[in-house]
């Protein structure tokens, strides 16, 4: 009996707008502050020679509810629509069709195959509708990754004057085009927001550790296709700034020790640095630099210390 698209009946709650961007709420406001200054600015010019303050008064409380409508819009409009966009991805992924219902024979029928690729295809442009939505790609591509096993168990089997061949390896090029778009996304959104977190960070072992989830994220994208260009430079680049970022960890340590005239532990650092620097080979310019600096550290002290000073 074949398998359909596990989906799980999920509620994924869209940003719900807080209490302040109500209407009501807002122009009750609005209409508060409006009355103070109009009683303000009216008390104020009571004092003075002024003959007829309300006038004063009345212009200056309509000059604040004025703006502050046009505040209101103007500060909120893209909230909304950002509100209404969420709502939208929302209303798309409650539409997918169910997954096929279990049937008796052991075949993946024309019409199941048919309701599994259009349930992928509303998937994918759901997840499209909010290009940053790292998870929503993720999930179109395990999606196309379940219809690709079902496909691929089903093909042996089928012969050549099938009707339902020519579908099924259609379904199995729509579905692997998919999920490759879908899976790089992820892992481009995935990385490079954890790229952006690390570089925050202060502390090294926080910014490694970071690292480290982007690298897995690259490592996870190449176990499905070893062979993507974007993908190897990618990892490339954030294994060269993990090393960057152990390097100075080490050389920072190295020099308080040298600044202390702890030549030994000083030069075993050093090396140390040279060591995680030779692992990530081939390496930038800037590692290059990083070892011509380490290697006259190393000498610098080697002198240091055989001159005894």
């Amino acid at each position: 009996m074949p398998r359909g698209l596990q989906t799980k009946r999920t509620v994924r709650p869209y940003p719900r707008p807080p209490f302040w961007l109500l209407a009501p709420n807002f122009y009750v406001l609005a209409a508060a502050a409006t009355a103070a200054t109009f009683f303000l600015v009216w008390g104020a010019l009571q004092d003075g020679l002024d003959e007829a303050p309300w006038i004063k008064a009345g212009v200056s409380a309509s000059v604040v509810l004025a703006a502050a409508v046009i505040l209101r819009e103007l500060i909120f409009r893209d909230l909304r629509e950002r509100i209404e966009t969420a709502r939208q991805l929302e209303r798309n992924l409650r539409a997918v069709a169910p997954v096929a219902k279990r049937q008796r024979s052991t075949k993946l029928s024309l019409k199941q195959n048919a309701i599994l690729l259009h349930q992928i295809r509303q998937k994918s442009d759901a997840a499209k509708v909010l290009g940053r939505l790292s998870a929503a790609h993720r999930e179109v591509f395990d999606l196309c990754e379940e219809y690709l096993r079902v496909v691929h168990r089903e093909l042996p089997g089928i012969g050549v004057g099938s009707p339902r061949l020519v579908p099924l390896q259609k379904g199995k090029t729509a579905a692997q085009g998919l999920g490759r778009f879908h899976l790089l996304k992820w892992a481009e959104i995935e990385t490079q927001t954890l790229m952006g977190r690390a570089a925050e960070r202060q502390n090294a072992a926080d910014k490694l550790t970071i690292l480290e989830e982007a690298s897995a994220v690259l490592d996870t994208a190449l176990a499905r296709f070893p062979s993507e260009a974007a993908l190897i430079e990618s990892s490339d680049a954030v294994r060269e700034v993990m090393t960057t970022v152990r390097v100075a960890e080490i050389v920072e340590s190295a020099a308080r020790a040298s600044f202390d005239g702890e030549w030994e532990y000083a030069l075993e650092q050093y090396r140390d640095a040279l060591f995680a620097i030779d692992r990530q080979r081939p390496f930038g310019n800037e590692m290059k630099h990083a070892v011509e600096h380490i290697e006259a550290e190393i000498e610098r002290i080697t002198i240091l210390k055989e001159s005894g000073k």
